[in-house]
């Protein structure tokens, strides 16, 4: 399974998140073929074993300047891959081949805003318009978007192409979730079965009790307000030595 990484400029943490995620990759990832980074690369990244394509923020919406990174992906990978965060980290034995699709709930609705909090006000219009697009495409109501590896299909873009939905994409003010286009359209082409998953998502790790969130998952990720506590230290233990995807 081939695995590609979307790289902003801006990191908190000088791209160390991504480090620790390719040795966590490498420590505990099986099956994995390529490992593509497109936007930005590192200078610490092995170019030998890492392929990149460099790619620049074209504009000011950021789910725009992702979907037209990852549109430089296809024709670099076999037809499918798992797009990884930078900030995912495997924690146990992934087998990426068997990897599953997992769920998340109900993409929102006017009324479930009302209730339920998506994100901020930007995000969750996002995610409105999604879900818009969504139904008016047949592709179900569920959320894919979660703080792990997502499936991406070639054939599900091309779907998504032929229906003009990238078009659609790219005239909006605020953009749309690619990751729930992409996902909801691979499940319903080869009815694929998923998964129900809550993020696993480190806010902070202060004391020994904060890894409780960790029991039982072989994945986790983390905001970018965990750097600041003891998250740094614990990725260190857990992935000390540099893999081959570094210099």
């Amino acid at each position: 399974m081939d695995v590609v990484y979307v790289i902003g400029t801006g990191s908190k943490w000088d791209n160390n998140e991504l480090r620790y995620s390719l040795r966590s990759i490498e420590k505990y990832g099986q099956n994995v073929d390529r490992v593509i980074i497109v936007g930005y690369c590192p200078e610490w990244v092995n170019r030998d074993i890492v392929e990149y394509i460099p790619a620049e923020d074209e504009t000011k919406v950021p789910a725009i300047n992702v979907f037209r990174k990852i549109s430089k992906v296809w024709g670099k990978v076999s037809g499918h891959f798992l797009l990884f965060n930078d900030d995912v980290f495997l924690k146990g034995p992934v087998d990426l081949n068997r990897y599953p699709v997992y769920s998340k709930g109900d993409m929102p609705t006017p009324l479930s805003v009302r209730t339920i909090h998506f994100g901020d006000k930007r995000y969750t219009n996002m995610l409105l318009a999604t879900a818009d697009v969504m139904r008016r495409n047949s592709l179900g109501t569920t959320m894919y978007s979660h703080h792990a590896p997502l499936h991406f299909d070639y054939r599900a873009y091309v779907i998504l192409e032929l229906a003009g939905v990238w078009k659609e994409l790219e005239a909006s003010e605020r953009g749309l979730s690619m990751a729930n286009l992409m996902v909801s359209a691979y499940v319903s082409l080869d009815k694929v079965p998923t998964v129900p998953r809550c993020d696993v998502k480190l806010h902070h790790l202060n004391t020994p009790e904060d890894l409780k969130e960790l029991d039982g998952t072989d994945i986790f990720s983390i905001y970018d307000t965990a750097i600041h506590t003891g998250i740094a230290n614990y990725l260190e233990k857990l992935f000390p030595s540099k893999c081959r995807f570094e210099k």
